[in-house]
């Protein structure tokens, strides 16, 4: 089953014991979540409706690897796509995470956008999303507390070396 860039599969394994077990399996294209930080400590995040989980959820920006296209440039692509911020530098934050080892094959990115500016005033294609700037220590306190993108949390706990030295 192939639906708006999901699939879904069944897979015949042999557990330990010899027998054959046929397990459902979902993924979708790798992708990549960016935490924007602009000059003056402020993160871009997303507030956007969710079908997962049926409501409207805050995050960070990021979107599928396009064929033929790494890492660094999805992130500075999505980052413009979805905000219209421009980033001064990008470093990626280590290496890749699964989704859900036991069922997906899929894997994301984490990368940290410094120094971003909006060239112009006008949001990237964020769709129905709504930009917001948040202050990063304001941020880490609402990962703690109530963000509810796993991406999100492991993107900014990735970023947090890099983030000490900015506040």
């Amino acid at each position: 089953l192939r639906r708006f860039n999901k699939e879904l599969r069944e897979r015949l394994f042999t557990d330990e014991n010899g027998e054959e077990v046929i397990f459902a399996l979902y993924g979708q294209p790798d992708w990549v979540v960016v935490m924007p930080v602009t000059p003056d400590g402020l993160v871009v995040v997303l507030k956007d409706f969710y079908q997962g989980v049926n409501k409207i959820i805050t995050t960070l920006p990021g979107g599928n690897i396009e064929e033929n296209e790494g890492i660094l440039q999805t992130a500075e692509r999505e980052l413009m796509e979805e905000t219209g911020f421009k980033a001064g530098s990008i470093i990626e934050l280590g290496c890749s995470i699964s989704i859900s080892p036991r069922n997906s094959w899929t894997k994301y990115y984490c990368c940290l956008a410094l120094n971003c500016q909006r060239p112009t005033e006008e949001n990237g294609d964020s769709g129905n999303a709504e930009i917001s700037l948040v202050p990063i220590k304001d941020w880490i306190s609402m990962v703690h507390a109530n963000i509810e993108d796993s991406c999100a949390v492991i993107a900014t706990l990735r970023a947090l070396p890099f983030l000490e030295l900015l506040m």
